[in-house]
């Protein structure tokens, strides 16, 4: 049987899908903690997706594959940095507790600029070019 066939192979969808999941597995709590470790791991795991999202190969379904699973990435860091949804919660004294540490949602804010840099080149290119001053206009 044919279908029987296509479960032998590990296919290139499941490999991306099992990556994330190992690589952002913080990111299944509501209120995540990502050590220095796993962030460099997870900058590493966006650069390497993002250049293959760069690929323009006629021969490879990887660049849709890497750009589905930015756009997962980047959705699920988003639900994790919205402070009326999870970012908070109520302490017994009724004030606001903070239940992500500043570093993980700075890092978080980062993932999601680097995934939309990554997804729209032009907003990179625009951001870069105002960086290095290309984008001011001359002083007089």
């Amino acid at each position: 049987d044919a279908g029987s066939q296509d479960d032998q192979f590990y296919e290139p969808i499941e490999l991306l899908e099992d990556l994330r999941q190992g690589i952002w597995s913080e990111l299944e709590s509501k209120s995540p903690e990502i050590d220095l470790y796993r962030r460099n791991l997870q900058r590493a795991h966006i650069d390497l997706l993002a250049e293959r999202v760069k690929d323009k190969s006629d021969k490879s379904d990887l660049p849709a594959l890497a750009r589905a699973q930015l756009k997962l990435i980047r959705d699920v860091a988003r639900s994790r940095t919205q402070p009326d949804i999870v970012g908070y919660t109520s302490t017994a004294n009724g004030q606001k507790a903070i239940l992500v540490s500043t570093i993980t949602q700075a890092h978080l804010a980062q993932v999601i600029a680097d995934i939309e840099a990554a997804l729209d080149p032009q907003v990179h290119s625009t951001t870069a070019a105002s960086a290095v001053g290309g984008g001011a206009s001359p002083r007089r």
